[in-house]
C-alpha cells in the first residue's frame, strides 16, 4: 500500500473509489481517527486522505480497500461527487469514532504485521 498525495492519487487512479465522512465535532480529532483507522486496516492498494471543508475524503485505487473502510464506518452509497467509480458517505460523529476505536482494538498493531 502507498499513501499518496491527493493530486498524485487522482492523476494515477482516475477510476478510484471515494468515501466521504461528514465531520460532526472537532475536525482534528476526526482526521486523527480516520488516519489511525487507515493505518490499522489491511489496505493493499494506493490511497489518499484529505480534509475538505467539514469532510474527510478518502480515495482508494482498489474497490476491496474502499469496501473495507465502508464496512468499518457504515458508509452508504451516494452520488454527491460525479466522476468516481464508486462513492459512499458516512457521518463521522462521536459514535463512529467509538466504532473506529473498536475496529482498531480488534485489528493487529501495524508493528505486528508481517513486512
Amino acid at each position: 500500500m502507498a499513501r499518496l498525495s491527493w493530486p498524485d492519487m487522482v492523476a494515477a487512479h482516475r477510476a478510484a473509489h471515494l468515501i466521504v465522512g461528514d465531520i460532526e465535532g472537532p475536525t482534528l480529532t476526526a482526521m486523527k481517527s480516520m488516519a489511525k483507522l487507515l493505518d490499522g486496516l489491511a489496505i493493499e492498494g494506493d490511497y489518499a486522505i484529505r480534509r475538505e471543508a467539514a469532510e474527510v475524503q478518502c480515495l482508494f485505487a482498489l474497490k476491496a480497500d474502499a469496501d473495507q473502510l465502508a464496512q468499518a464506518v457504515g458508509a452508504l452509497e451516494m452520488e454527491r461527487y460525479p466522476g468516481w467509480t464508486s462513492q459512499r458517505a458516512f457521518r463521522l460523529d462521536r459514535n463512529t469514532q467509538g466504532a473506529i476505536a473498536d475496529v482498531l482494538e480488534a485489528a493487529p498493531v501495524e508493528a505486528d504485521k508481517p513486512a
